[in-house]
């Protein structure tokens, strides 16, 4: 029987996580997130991306300088809508700058907000961490130079990336047109390339992923990690959300 509306409480109601993602538009972003958000779980999604007449070059320094400039004001626009948590989406964004850039990037939101910060890159490494992934395939949207500089910084945490496969968006299109059964076929042939690795890696936020984490699993019997999923993770334990989540990949059903 549906519940009179005046007895439902507002969406929401259990968290209400804030995404600050550096692109444009994406549709699959708040669609994949709601695929793994329990009831009374929300989102409030902001793009730092903003039209300009000479758009900055993909992954370029002038690209990273001007997300970084804009991070403090979404997290202050997020803090005024109520959000409990904000996440920073974009991990070639905040690796670009090197190590003592989280540390960095927290204290300049602490001046805005006490909010907690979850980094997108830190959420990946402690998801790895976790599931104790040591040695890892990553498949990442990035440019060659980024791929190289996000598989030194986790280094340093004790994650070594074997192997990488760039999905080049020269040969694919725009990524959120992929389909998921092409980011499933880009995934199992370069883990058969890739030689031993105990787990995969998708650090592209902008690739869909979320519905092809399980059946990743199952073909390659090694847990995948998505960027999406670990950062919605990692929100997830700062609100205290600890609902068991399964059909999205290992990380979420512990």
């Amino acid at each position: 029987m549906s519940r009179p509306p005046e007895d439902l409480p507002a969406y929401g109601w259990r968290a209400r996580i804030g995404f600050l993602q550096p692109g444009g538009a994406n549709p699959h972003h708040p669609h994949e997130f709601y695929m793994l958000a329990p009831d009374g779980v929300s989102i409030t999604h902001m793009s730092l991306h903003s039209v300009e007449d000479e758009p900055t070059p993909f992954l370029s320094q002038a690209s990273l300088d001007l997300v970084m400039r804009r991070l403090p004001l979404g997290a202050r626009e997020l803090a005024s809508r109520s959000v409990d948590v904000i996440v920073q989406a974009g991990v070639p964004f905040t690796v670009g700058f090197g190590r003592g850039i989280e540390d960095r990037l927290r204290r300049e939101i602490a001046k805005i907000t006490d909010l907690p910060l979850v980094i997108d890159v830190r959420a990946c490494i402690e998801a790895m961490q976790r599931l104790e992934i040591q040695r890892v395939l990553m498949v990442a949207p990035f440019t060659d130079h980024s791929n190289e500089q996000v598989a030194e910084y986790v280094d340093v945490d004790g994650i070594d990336v074997a192997a990488i496969h760039r999905v080049d968006q020269a040969e694919y299109g725009s990524l959120h047109l992929l389909p998921l059964g092409t980011v499933y076929q880009i995934v199992v042939r370069a883990h058969a390339r890739a030689g031993a690795v105990d787990g995969v890696w998708l650090p592209g936020a902008a690739l869909p992923t979320i519905a092809v984490l399980d059946a990743l699993e199952h073909a390659l019997s090694v847990p995948v990690i998505s960027s999406k999923q670990a950062m919605v993770w990692a929100a997830f334990r700062q609100v205290g959300v600890n609902d068991r989540i399964t059909g999205y990949g290992r990380l979420l059903q512990m």
